[in-house]
């Protein structure tokens, strides 16, 4: 079993994943499973970050920017979303 995204690990889309912006919003598809995933704001936020190799703690110094956030909250959050996109293969991490 691989394992989960941490603070230290560095992230980055899967290159197989088409994502488009409709009205703000990001909507990723797999070509792989022909599943539509929708973002929301911030996980579209998210998803424009890890365009390339990125860490986790630079995402999260990143939303703590733009947003009213704390840090702790923040990455806690941070590594839900991209745990779970992770399992959904939408993204890669870096070994």
């Amino acid at each position: 079993m691989r394992e989960g995204i941490k603070a230290d690990s560095i992230v980055r889309r899967n290159q197989e994943i088409v994502s488009a912006d409709l009205d703000g919003d990001t909507v990723v598809m797999s070509i792989s499973t022909e599943k539509y995933y929708h973002l929301g704001p911030t996980g579209g936020a998210i998803w424009s970050l890890i365009e390339k190799p990125v860490t986790v703690r630079a995402i999260v110094k990143s939303l703590t920017d733009q947003y009213e956030v704390g840090e702790e909250r923040c990455l806690q959050e941070t590594l839900t979303f991209l745990n779970e996109i992770y399992d959904q293969g939408l993204v890669e991490q870096e070994v």
